[in-house]
């Protein structure tokens, strides 16, 4: 956390009116926020981390050098939204692969990777590449969170922007999944 708020960039966050809305203010105070007020309406729109709903976040980013990085979260803030440093969206296969990319090959930190069905088989390729078993599942963060409880798992995810990561709880955490990306 020391080395995130003493970098130069800023991180944008978007909670889309949900959960996660102070979460992100008391850890990265210099973070710009985005409809991180309580809506229970939430705006007319459904709290979803898709590139659709997300526009304004998307704006912010492009228009606002210093933010490097654009995290959104769902009403619960257990699902993620990805932007990069120019306001494009980063869909949750990317993410998935982010995280095993980074956790494996800079944090020197191995498990298996136990994915759904649905996501993209890039994954796979990865872990072959890194030598990282891993196991696919039926759609349903149950059966990774499952799998996580009884086996030693570095990432596990879907395609809906549910990610869960070793160290961790084995459930979904966008905002700790957004972390460690801004990291």
């Amino acid at each position: 956390i020391d080395a995130l708020n003493n970098s130069p960039y800023k991180l944008g966050y978007d909670a889309m009116y949900g959960a996660g809305q102070n979460v992100i203010r008391q850890i990265i105070p210099s973070a710009v926020l985005l409809h991180c007020e309580n809506n229970p309406g939430f705006n007319g729109q459904a709290p979803e981390p898709l590139d659709k709903n997300l526009q304004e976040l998307a704006k912010t980013i492009a228009n606002t050098p210093e933010i490097k990085l654009g995290l959104a979260t769902d009403g619960d803030a257990d699902r993620i939204g990805l932007y990069d440093e120019d306001g494009h969206f980063v869909d949750a296969h990317h993410i998935i692969l982010l995280l095993i990319h980074y956790l494996h090959k800079y944090k020197n930190m191995t498990g298996k990777v136990a994915i759904a069905f649905s996501v993209t088989d890039r994954v796979k390729k990865m872990c072959e590449a890194y030598g990282l078993p891993y196991e696919v599942t039926p759609i349903g963060f149950k059966y990774i969170s499952d799998i996580m409880i009884k086996e030693d798992v570095l990432v596990g995810g879907e395609e809906s922007g549910g990610i869960a990561v070793k160290g961790h709880i084995p459930e979904r955490d966008g905002i700790f999944d957004g972390l460690m990306i801004y990291e």
